[in-house]
């Protein structure tokens, strides 16, 4: 009996303990607002999103810019900000847990400013001076990261001076805007690869070069112009066999070019005079 009566006492005490609701963390998020001068944007209005139920809170910047937001469950969250002058902005990913306190800043540039140096960075490419207009774009996406022209300025100063980081930028460009620059990956890593093919063959490094083209074609498989240097660098190397087939290629996809023509009657007679050399022999 004395066993009974202790699971009896024993049951109400565990519903107890069953029933007793969970503490939930609510934590908050105080962001400052600011352009890229680091002027605070006031009385601006700004929306912070949940990642989990996309539920989306509105609120006002005050005076100093800053916006608070309270009683927030654990989750992701990203502040976003749509103000008229000034470029749509979202932030990276926010996590809050624990009855966290945190605060961020967010930097929205104006329209004026962004465009300003966009057009700075695209000044420097054309003038080749590829080294400054990287640097340039990369500080640029330090306060726009997600800009898809700032991606797309950075993946051209990659691109002339033959960096293969210029895929990833052109690509990450396309993500952001499609509409723009999806239509722009292939000719960026084109210009890329074509590059790097020059500077191996500058270094005499045939073999390497042509390493390049191939991959242009895999990129492009009916480039013309990939077959065209192609059949300039097995010329250069000697294999002159390999160059008439590439020059051929070249021809058979822009049958009216008219330098792929030339190039061909003279990779032809330099094929000749090698024969007649080695008939010498």
């Amino acid at each position: 009996m004395k066993k009974y009566k202790y699971l009896v006492y024993l049951l109400p005490l565990c519903l107890v303990w069953a029933f007793v609701p969970p503490a939930q963390a609510k934590n908050s998020l105080t962001c400052t607002i600011v352009d890229e001068t680091g002027k605070p944007l006031a009385k601006q209005e700004v929306a912070l999103s949940s990642s989990a139920s996309q539920k989306e809170v509105k609120k006002k910047t005050n005076d100093k810019g800053e916006v608070e937001f309270k009683g927030l469950d654990d989750g992701s969250y990203q502040l976003r900000g749509e103000i008229q002058g000034y470029l749509f902005a979202k932030s990276e990913p926010i996590a809050l847990s624990g009855n966290a306190e945190k605060s961020c800043k967010q930097v929205i540039p104006s329209v004026t400013y962004a465009n300003g140096e966009l057009q700075g960075v695209m000044q420097l490419v054309q003038q080749k001076k590829y080294s400054e207009a990287e640097e340039k774009a990369k500080k640029l996406l330090e306060i726009i990261p997600n800009e898809g022209a700032a991606h797309y300025v950075l993946a051209l100063a990659y691109a002339y001076q033959g960096k293969e980081e210029a895929g990833e930028e052109v690509k990450k460009a396309a993500e952001l805007t499609p509409d723009k620059f999806q239509k722009n990956v292939v000719p960026v890593q084109l210009q890329a690869l074509n590059v790097e093919a020059e500077q191996a063959k500058q270094k005499g490094d045939f073999a390497a070069a042509i390493k390049k083209y191939e991959t242009m074609l895999t990129v492009s498989p009916n480039d013309p112009i990939a077959y065209y240097n192609m059949a300039v660098t097995y010329g250069r190397a000697g294999n002159f066999d390999q160059a008439l087939k590439s020059i051929d290629k070249a021809i058979e996809m822009k049958p009216d070019d008219a330098e792929s023509q030339r190039l061909k009657i003279q990779l032809q007679d330099s094929y000749l005079k090698q024969l007649d050399k080695k008939l010498e022999k």
